[in-house]
């Protein structure tokens, strides 16, 4: 059995004294769909919402010492945050989740209550996401971006000092500048906002879709920008 580790919101189980006895990394997240009876027609036609569910991840742990002195500890570290924090463990070296602590379950003291076996529950995104998807390119005009898994990716896409006549196209979709602005720009293609620091930039640029990376290969094209950036985001699940 490997004995391992998770780190969540940037404090890792075992500078807590948690070792993880088991891992519920690989776990996928169901489909979202909906499905409808017809009258006269066996089975249900079913109708998919074009999301996935959120997961709850569970690590089976344990604490082999000084349980009483170190349960507070824990239950802090597990609701240290709010919103979406990445979560990381040794089982899979490749991917991270995005996910919040809901909490430690069922406590199961030993030894005189010395050590403990316990439960770290997450309410995650039900996208695992690739670490490499996390390396920012820099790409020229006409270059090609690979998506290596089989999702849609939705990335973060920055640049420099768009022009009012700015293009930036990923496959067939494209952002056309309104304005022009002087700094840095970001379109975050999961928020579906584009910005500048503080400052709300959707006004500045005609949307109709958000780009996204399709599986294999997607031909990235721009004018009237500079320093153009992607953070891809694959994922899979």
């Amino acid at each position: 059995m490997k004995i391992g580790k998770v780190s969540y919101n940037g404090t890792s189980s075992d500078s807590l004294g948690i070792f993880l006895s088991g891992s519920g990394t690989y776990n996928a997240a169901e489909l979202d769909a909906t499905a409808y009876e017809i009258p006269g027609r066996n089975g249900d036609l079913i109708i998919p919402n074009n999301r996935y569910k959120n997961i709850e991840v569970t690590y089976p742990a344990f604490v082999p010492n000084d349980f009483e002195t170190r349960v507070q500890a824990v239950r802090n570290w597990m609701r240290s945050a709010e919103g979406y924090k990445k979560i990381e463990d040794n089982y899979d070296s490749t991917h991270y989740r995005m996910g919040m602590g809901v909490g430690v379950l069922e406590f199961t003291p030993a030894q005189i209550n010395r050590a403990a076996n316990l439960q770290l529950v997450f309410n995650c995104k039900p996208q695992r996401f690739l670490k490499t998807g996390d390396t920012a390119v820099n790409p020229s005009s006409g270059a090609t971006i690979s998506n290596p898994t089989q999702y849609d990716a939705k990335p973060e896409i920055s640049f420099k000092n768009p022009t009012s006549s700015a293009t930036l196209t990923i496959g067939s979709i494209t952002v056309t500048a309104t304005s022009a602005y002087t700094g840095v720009v970001v379109i975050d293609c999961e928020t579906q906002n584009i910005y500048s620091g503080s400052n709300n930039l959707n006004s500045y640029f005609n949307v109709t879709n958000f780009p996204v990376l399709k599986p294999g290969n997607n031909t990235i094209t721009y004018s009237g920008v500079t320093n153009v950036t992607v953070i891809p985001h694959y994922w899979e699940l």
